[in-house]
């Protein structure tokens, strides 16, 4: 699947996952989850994260965030079980849902950022960490995820680096749809990043520096 398709399936969870709440008890994030099942919708569990209703325990909203880093590390690098991939990409969602900084009902759930990092980090599959390096600037933690952006574009890995770069751009160009739009000055920080990759010829892999460049030659910050 490319990443293409892949996220407009992730941009279209952040209307009617606002809608429906469910009321959680501290010890049952995970077995909302099992009860869910591989093929149950779990969008409905985005007001619980941002706590739109109701004050759930840090302790358990975690508890449920790692549940879904599970769902989404349980899918293996060659996708021929759709039902898991299905959830991985559920799971993705509510997470992207839930963690987004933005006005609206609740808040965004702090923990989101560091279960996207270690979606990028450790899943198997090439097109689930990109989707995660993308979400990563959509989180209270921008100005964080920035800086970690900048360290993964310099990997060797070429795919991995073309991802940072990617998500880099996106944000530069107004964010991630889906996301709210970011303004000019948070515009502005990200080209600057990329500027210094470019400028400072910090990409390892040849093919993703000689693409920055070329896209940064047109937008760059005088």
């Amino acid at each position: 699947m490319k990443l293409a398709l892949l996220l407009l399936a992730f941009a279209s969870a952040r209307v009617d996952a606002q809608r429906t709440t469910v009321q959680v008890a501290d010890s049952s994030g995970v077995g909302i989850l099992a009860h869910a099942g591989l093929s149950g919708d779990i969008s409905k569990l985005v007001p619980v994260f941002r706590r739109a209703r109701a004050n759930t325990a840090p302790a358990a909203l975690d508890q449920l965030g790692d549940s879904l880093v599970n769902r989404v590390l349980a899918v293996g690098p060659r996708n021929t079980d759709a039902r898991r991939y299905t959830a991985a990409i559920r799971a993705m969602n509510v997470l992207f849902a839930a963690g987004r900084d933005e006005t609206g009902p609740g808040q965004p759930y702090a923990g989101a950022y560091d279960r996207l990092v270690q979606i990028a980090e450790r899943s198997p599959v090439l097109q689930l960490r990109q989707a995660a390096l993308l979400f990563l600037t959509t989180t209270p933690q921008r100005a964080t995820a920035l800086l970690y952006l900048k360290q993964v574009a310099k990997t060797s890995d070429p795919a991995v680096a073309s991802a940072a770069i990617a998500a880099l751009i996106t944000d530069a160009s107004g964010g991630v749809p889906g996301a709210r739009r970011i303004s000019s000055v948070e515009s502005r920080e990200s080209l600057q990043v990329l500027g210094e990759l470019s400028e400072q010829h910090l990409v390892r892999d040849p093919v993703t520096a000689y693409n920055l460049a070329n896209w940064y030659a047109g937008h760059r910050l005088y």
